[in-house]
């Protein structure tokens, strides 16, 4: 995804505790969405997005629904080099109706395509359809078309299937449906590409479902489920919510923050690989829905390393005496003119940063003479110049983790700011940052620090370091 043309700023001013990665989000509404119609559920397509839209072409006869709604179809907008967006189009007539059309969600590099169509079913008066639901259909692109759609062999006229996804590879396909099990007005489900044939679909359980309506299913790179629900504790009407994978499970749905989330309906999320973009629906503005994009705030660290250890342990040992004989010679080693460390071969790990004078002493048993000084050395010790995370090296599951900067060590670096990444998709920033890893893994922490610049002209240094850690199923 490319970095989208800011028109709504939303600023949260919030507290980080504990840590969110939302708190780094701009949001902003797309120049094409309207006042006037609903525009919903986007997909990316290559450098376009596809959506749904109750907007009005007079290239097609205008039905309305029993609510008096126009019905949607699908559109598409393309974006320019420049990230300007140009004007929505009917995506294709060859998945075009009379009825609702859309969502749609794509596969295979774009090749395969699934969306939402009403079933065909005989109009009631006024032109009004009598038959509220619709199933899922299948289109491919072949050589630039699109084919006659096919439908999802498990469409029954009874129950509407609504808001497909589709993982990349096309092999599994996430939907909601008001079906027979559901435990509300629509549960999200999950089937299976086996052998060329789709497995019957499975309710994804009480974790992801509720007694309300749970739709927009969207699985994420890392595994996780995003989905917007009206029946989890929410701030607004409809919230996005997530579930991790945990072994192949669902865990308990965690609700997005602010900005993402607002007192509004908020529903129908995508993003990138990175968390950095996406995009999402919401009426938070003239009461429609509208298309929003979000893009991070959050400083990038192209390059971080381990954080090293501090050198103060020593192997002391004179290597310019002849002969080495404890029976006839006493050796020691005296650190600072106040510390005697006896032998001619030591280990010794010094209290910490700061100058230190040795001297090496050989004291002659038999003839009862010392010679002072045979070798001496002065040792100059610093801290490493890095950024220092100190935190657990393992964890469990809602646990909640403090990860603190306190030993950095920085003369020449006037710090502008702290900025964790936590690896899970979670960010905070300060001296000091807590997070809670909601589902087990090894993690890799990564800690940044923006150089503080008088001067806007020049780009501000960014250095970071990371620190991997383990979090254990929960006790």
């Amino acid at each position: 995804m490319r970095r989208r043309t800011v028109a709504i700023l939303f600023v949260l001013l919030v507290a980080l505790q504990p840590s969110s990665a939302q708190k780094f989000y701009r949001v902003s509404r797309l120049p094409f969405s309207t006042g006037s119609y609903w525009e919903s559920a986007p997909a990316l397509l290559d450098n376009a997005l596809v959506y749904n839209s109750n907007r009005t072409e007079s290239s097609f006869i205008q039905y309305i629904t029993e609510d008096n709604r126009s019905f949607t179809n699908i559109f598409i907008v393309r974006q320019d080099e420049d990230g300007d967006w140009g004007s929505p189009e009917i995506f294709t007539e060859k998945i075009n109706s009379n009825f609702d059309d859309g969502p749609v969600t794509f596969a295979q590099d774009g090749q395969l395509m699934c969306f939402h169509q009403a079933y065909v079913a005989s109009l009631g008066m006024s032109g009004r359809r009598t038959n509220p639901n619709g199933g899922l259909f299948f289109s491919r692109n072949v050589d630039g078309t699109w084919t006659d759609p096919e439908p999802f062999e498990h469409n029954d006229y009874d129950f509407s299937y609504y808001t497909p996804f589709l993982t990349e590879d096309g092999m599994t396909l996430y939907f909601s449906a008001n079906l027979e099990d559901a435990l509300g007005d629509f549960d999200i489900y999950v089937s299976y590409n086996v052998n060329d044939q789709w497995t019957t679909p499975e309710n994804l359980g009480e974790n992801v479902n509720t007694e309300n309506r749970d739709w927009f299913p969207f699985q994420h790179s890392s595994g996780r489920l995003y989905f917007s629900s009206d029946g989890h504790d929410r701030i607004g009407g409809f919230d996005i919510f997530y579930c991790n994978d945990i072994n192949g499970e669902f865990g308990e749905a965690i609700k997005v923050q602010p900005p993402l989330n607002s007192g509004a309906d908020d529903m129908a999320i995508i993003m990138s690989d990175d968390f950095s973009e996406g995009y999402f629906v919401s009426n938070r503005v003239g009461g429609t829905p509208d298309i929003y994009s979000f893009t991070s705030s959050f400083p990038k660290f192209d390059f971080s390393r381990p954080i090293q250890k501090n050198r103060f342990c020593f192997r002391l040992r004179e290597n310019s005496l002849d002969t080495i004989d404890y029976s006839i010679f006493d050796y020691e080693w005296v650190i600072n003119d106040t510390l005697t460390i006896e032998g001619h071969d030591i280990k010794y790990c010094f209290p910490g940063p700061g100058d230190y004078q040795l001297s090496f002493n050989v004291t002659n048993k038999l003839a009862d003479t010392v010679m002072y000084d045979v070798a001496s050395l002065f040792l100059q010790l610093q801290l490493v110049e890095q950024l220092v995370i100190t935190a657990p090296d393992t964890v469990h599951v809602n646990e909640q983790v403090t990860f603190d900067s306190g030993e950095t060590y920085l003369p020449n670096f006037d710090i502008d700011g702290f900025y964790w990444d936590f690896g899970d998709g979670m960010k905070g920033s300060g001296r000091t940052a807590i997070n809670m890893y909601t589902y087990p893994g090894k993690f890799r922490v990564v800690l940044g620090v923006e150089e503080r610049v008088r001067n806007r002209r020049f780009e501000p240094e960014r250095i970071a370091v990371y620190k991997d850690i383990v979090v254990l199923p929960e006790e």
